[in-house]
């Protein structure tokens, strides 16, 4: 039987396309492969992130994903150093993982995940992981209007 390795890639349907891929270059540290006048593919590490002028604007909650990280606290610092603003500080859940999440310019909501020893731990059920996501918004407001001014304090 043939199995599936992993996730290879995901679309994103952006407004500003310079904008976009800016932040995942600049705040996230995605690397550039392949530019075009309407679309730009960008990698970090096995995963690929393809942004893509226009297109359809699923509704919020039709696309659920997360992006694993070695060290979600060291992520977190690292992010907020170079301006970004997430939506909370990093918190562990009580089926195994630790994460935070950050909105694109776009309004994508991603969720940073790490997974951690929660056994023994009061309310963790014994699960070891569960899926995280990634939603996109209804609309497609700018990273300034989604993010509340009030989130100083998450860096």
């Amino acid at each position: 039987m043939v199995t599936i390795r992993g996730l290879y890639s995901a679309t994103l349907f952006v407004e500003d396309l310079d904008r976009a891929a800016g932040f995942y270059v600049d705040m996230l540290g995605f690397e550039a492969e392949t530019r075009s006048a309407r679309a730009r593919m960008l990698r970090a590490g096995e995963f690929r992130l393809l942004l893509h002028v226009g297109g359809s604007t699923p509704d919020e909650q039709h696309l659920h994903l997360h992006l694993a990280v070695e060290d979600v606290d060291a992520f977190h610092r690292e992010v907020c150093a170079r301006g970004a603003r997430p939506e909370a500080l990093p918190e562990t859940k009580p089926w195994g993982l630790r994460s935070f999440e950050l909105r694109d310019p776009s309004g994508y909501l991603w969720e940073f995940v790490q997974e951690v020893d929660v056994s023994g731990t009061p309310g963790s059920g014994g699960v070891s992981s569960r899926p995280c996501r990634v939603s996109m918004p209804t609309s497609s407001p700018t990273l300034a209007s989604t993010t509340p001014t009030s989130l100083a304090s998450s860096c």
